[in-house]
């Protein structure tokens, strides 16, 4: 679909185009997914056994 790219092998591809494979896209998608039902409490299993809150108040190491 995308014209200068049909002959290319499909690694030479994701790399032309910045994309992963579909399997790193895919298990990207179903951690997304774990996550956000983890977090929304739809699952019977808790957030905090996999996560933990963060108590620091500033961002990126900066302490000022």
């Amino acid at each position: 679909m995308v014209p200068g790219l049909k002959s290319l092998p499909y690694e030479e591809r994701l790399d032309r185009l910045g994309i992963w494979t579909l399997e790193e896209r895919t298990n990207r998608a179903d951690s997304l997914q774990v996550f956000n039902k983890l977090y929304k409490r739809w699952s019977s299993t808790p957030f905090y056994h996999f996560f933990t809150t963060s108590t620091v108040t500033n961002t990126r190491g900066h302490t000022a």
